[in-house]
């Protein structure tokens, strides 16, 4: 793992040309909560679009049931299940599908807990998914969402100044993936269109600034 586990930490190498070669996507599901394919396909052209490096998807099975989670579990369940090692030419994002919610709130639909894990809750994005907002475009839209905080967004590596002061590391755009309210049970009544699913302009001025930036 990355020597920093503060969100953002992994940005570098993920991103950076000079510091790694190819990134790891570790996928890891519980019975009945996998992602839908295309969601991982998202993520595999969005990684690969960002980074310009070969993205590879590494998707498994894990045991257990439904629990209330915390980023100590989080973390523990993810290097538990994890069979790539961080670093080295390789950068690694460990992505957690499973159901329960986290620190008792059924409101979180997948939170970033480290600089190389984040979770999605199955069961709350299934909930939160509306009459004209399907789950696939939830679960899209969330995972993008935290993924897009393990690359650093919004300044947490770079000072942008976009940021929301209330919600920090998320844009104030509300038409933004990065927007606060993509991780919430709000997502489907803030919305009037369709949900945003693709890092905006700004979104990838930063990630640029990230790959461009100073070893």
């Amino acid at each position: 793992m990355p020597a920093s586990e503060g969100i953002g930490a992994l940005a570098p190498l993920l991103l950076r040309p000079e510091a790694s070669e190819r990134v790891v996507l570790e996928v890891r599901a519980q019975v009945g909560a996998a992602p839908d394919p295309a969601t991982i396909q998202h993520l595999v052209e969005t990684l690969r679009a960002v980074s310009g490096k070969l993205v590879s998807v590494d998707a498994r099975q894990v045991p257990g049931a439904g629990q209330d989670w915390n980023a100590r579990a989080l973390t523990d369940l993810a290097d538990q299940q994890s069979a790539h090692d961080q670093g080295g030419s390789q950068a690694v994002v460990r992505l957690l599908f499973l159901h329960g919610t986290y620190e008792g709130s059924r409101a979180v639909l997948g939170a970033a807990v480290r600089s190389d894990v984040a979770a999605m809750f199955s069961d709350q994005i299934t909930n939160a998914a509306g009459l004209f907002t399907g789950r696939r475009a939830v679960e899209t839209a969330v995972t993008t969402h935290e993924v897009g905080h393990l690359l650093g967004l919004v300044d947490l590596v770079v000072d942008a100044g976009r940021g929301d002061p209330d919600h920090p590391g998320h844009s104030r755009n509300p038409r933004s993936v990065m927007y606060w309210a993509v991780e919430s049970d709000a997502i489907s009544q803030l919305f009037g269109g369709p949900l945003p699913i693709a890092f905006d302009a700004d979104d990838l001025a930063e990630l640029s600034a990230i790959r461009s930036g100073p070893q």
